[in-house]
């Protein structure tokens, strides 16, 4: 079928993998920081220079109470910054 099921086999395995509720994180505090993403995109459309980026990635990696994310959202806040400074 030349690839194309592919992308649906892999969108079933990641949906089937993921835990789709997080047990040990703080609920309400995980699920808002995409909210505010998509919020600060929309208004990044209108005003190109008001970006919240680096703040959904703290509060989404703060909010899950892992080390893990606690070492990505640091990785990633610093590359944000980097770019923004570029």
């Amino acid at each position: 079928m030349l690839g194309l099921v592919q992308p649906f086999t892999d969108a079933i395995k990641i949906f089937t993998k993921e835990q789709t509720l997080p047990l040990i994180s703080n609920f309400n505090l995980y699920y808002f920081p995409p909210v505010i993403n998509i919020l600060s995109l929309f208004l990044w459309i209108c005003i190109p220079f008001f970006l919240l980026g680096v703040y959904t990635v703290i509060l989404a990696g703060w909010a899950s109470n892992s080390n893990c994310a606690l070492l990505g959202r640091l990785r990633a806040v610093a590359h944000t910054i980097s770019y923004e400074i570029l």
